[in-house]
């Protein structure tokens, strides 16, 4: 019985030391794991830092390849601005040149303007001296004249000189010496006008008779008639 229960309790430290041994070697299996797991921990961080690190630089180089092609668009944009502008300020230039050109024609044709309108002014008192010069002689000129027969008027059409009032004298007379004579007054106006005195109702329409319209000793005009 000694020598069971002896074999007994050294079979039972053998199991206990087993135990313990295979207890202490799966501890430093599970301490080996805990290591692996917590350097895969790591390295799951670290390979997500890695991962956001890299979409971070893909963004930022996205972003860079878009700005690049951004300030390659604004460039050309600027380019062609800066062309259009040069080519609007040519055009500047040119259009410039053709008002500076043009104010010169206007300064030209503004002179040769006032020296004409001078001539103008300077021809029209010449025109004015003249026409009063040959109104104080002849203050209109007939066109043409008519006589009526039966009233004894003689009617006659004019280009008046002057605005004033004439003293004329009207006279007929044919070729058997007969003759009428008859002084008036009338109002004359500038331009085309007309005009009619009374000389005789008793003058023969079967006879030629000669008209003379006068100022004082100027004969103005006249015609024959008969009727």
């Amino acid at each position: 019985m000694v020598v069971y229960g002896i074999f007994g309790l050294n079979s039972y430290r053998g199991v206990l030391t087993r135990v313990n041994n295979e207890k202490k070697e799966l501890q430093s299996q599970l301490d080996r794991l805990q290591v692996e797991h917590n350097k895969t921990l790591r390295q799951k961080k670290q390979f997500k830092f890695v991962l956001i690190l890299f979409v971070v630089l893909l963004g930022c180089a996205i972003g860079l390849f878009s700005l690049n092609d951004n300030l390659n668009i604004t460039r050309d944009a600027l380019s062609n601005a800066n062309d259009t502008i040069s080519m609007q300020n040519d055009s500047l230039n040119e259009k410039s040149v053709e008002i500076s050109n043009l104010h010169d024609e206007n300064d030209e044709l503004d002179a040769r303007r006032r020296a004409e309108e001078s001539k103008r002014i300077a021809a029209e008192n010449d025109l004015e001296a003249l026409k009063k010069r040959i109104g104080d002689r002849q203050p209109f000129m007939i066109k043409s004249t008519s006589f009526s027969f039966a009233n004894g008027y003689l009617s006659f059409d004019y280009y008046g000189m002057v605005e004033e009032s004439v003293r004329i004298q009207v006279k007929a007379f044919n070729d058997s010496a007969e003759s009428y004579s008859n002084t008036a007054t009338i109002s004359v106006s500038e331009g085309d006008h007309s005009a009619r005195v009374y000389l005789s109702d008793r003058i023969d329409g079967q006879k030629w008779y000669s008209f003379e319209i006068l100022k004082g000793n100027i004969i103005l005009g006249g015609g024959r008639h008969k009727q």
